[in-house]
């Protein structure tokens, strides 16, 4: 008996409501390009790169702050978890 995939072409396509599909669009917007200039950013400061606030606009400041922030959150999060044997 030979089995045949049941996937067809059309399976194959996400979904709408895809998270990968949701963050490739919010990527391709205004707002999405100035967050992976940001993270490229906090990339380059993490390699040990030195910018100044000259080099850097308020607003790719601000993200930059969000996203050190939110690093410690998950950091905090993941040592409890840890610790809880989660």
């Amino acid at each position: 008996m030979n089995a045949q995939p049941l996937a067809t072409a059309q399976a194959a396509v996400p979904c709408a409501e895809c998270p990968a599909e949701l963050l490739g669009e919010y990527l391709g917007s205004p707002s999405g390009q100035r967050l992976s200039v940001v993270i490229d950013l906090d990339f380059a400061l993490q390699s040990g790169f030195h910018l100044t606030l000259h080099d850097v606009s308020y607003r790719e400041f601000r993200l930059l702050r969000i996203l050190a922030e939110e690093r410690q959150k998950f950091e905090i999060e993941e040592i409890r978890g840890k610790r809880d044997g989660q």
